[in-house]
């Protein structure tokens, strides 16, 4: 009897068998039971969302009647709380700035517009006095330090022999330029002179010197203070800007640490 000699690699290996494919009954009783699991848990998250909806119409309210009687008319079936606290924000900025000869419709600016519009208005201004006219509806106060910069730098290459338009060069484009030796140098234009470079620039003012007004925030509800014990308070703004106005009591968690009290701020829907 001849013996067979085995020429795999690594002896005998056990065969894998193959996972039974599913039926078209497997596949009916899975979804099936799928379906009576999502039965089971829409109605938590049906009662869930009713009460956050709940939650957020009852402080819609309240926060629209303490603005009736701060003088403001919002309708809490539109606006939210926070959109009340941002929109009476803009309307106290419109008038503070009315009264340093600005005017501005807090219908379609924000606060935070109307203290960058005043500030481009002011750079204007200050620029004016220095030679350079800027228009303030079309240019930011940044874009006309950068712009001041651009025109000195141009004048600084014209006394060494190189000719910049700051309307389409930027000083530092200037500066690359000439140092890697892309730009064409004009002797006639260089001039005799000891000047080493660019002279800085004085800075214009850097915030807007008129004191911004700071809008007073509704007190939370009866029963809840003003100060959290972790330290936070009601109206506080969080690090996107949008105040906090919900109080969560504290409480423990699983493992016996003690979150204390504190005020978040509203989610959004």
């Amino acid at each position: 009897m001849t013996e067979q000699k085995n020429n795999a690699p690594y002896g005998d290996l056990p065969s894998v068998s193959s996972t039974p494919s599913l039926g078209p009954a497997d596949l009916k009783r899975a979804l099936s039971h799928a379906f009576l699991l999502a039965v089971a848990i829409l109605p938590l998250f049906s009662c869930v969302a009713s009460d956050w909806a709940e939650h957020d119409r009852i402080q819609n309210e309240q926060r629209a009647a303490y603005w009736r009687e701060k003088g403001y008319d919002f309708n809490p079936e539109y606006m939210t709380a926070w959109a009340m606290d941002a929109k009476a924000g803009d309307i106290e900025r419109s008038r503070q700035w009315k009264t340093q000869g600005y005017n501005f419709d807090p219908s379609y600016m924000t606060a935070w517009a109307m203290d960058a519009k005043v500030k481009d208005i002011e750079r204007s201004s200050y620029w004016k006095a220095q030679g350079y006219d800027f228009n303030p509806d079309y240019m930011t106060a940044w874009a006309m330090d950068a712009k001041v910069k651009d025109i000195e730098r141009s004048k600084y290459w014209k006394s060494r022999g190189y000719t910049f338009d700051p309307a389409h060069t930027t000083a530092w484009a200037m500066d690359a330029a000439v140092e890697r030796g892309q730009h064409r140098r004009d002797p006639a234009l260089a001039l005799e002179s000891t000047q080493q470079g660019p002279s800085e620039l004085t800075e214009p003012p850097s915030s807007v010197s008129k004191s911004s007004p700071s809008i007073q925030r509704p007190a939370p509800s009866l029963g809840k203070p003003l100060v959290a014990e972790n330290g936070s308070y009601y109206g506080e703004p969080n690090v996107s800007g949008v105040p906090k106005t919900v109080y969560v009591n504290g409480y423990f968690r699983k493992d016996g640490t003690y979150v204390r009290s504190h005020y978040r701020s509203s989610p959004r829907r």
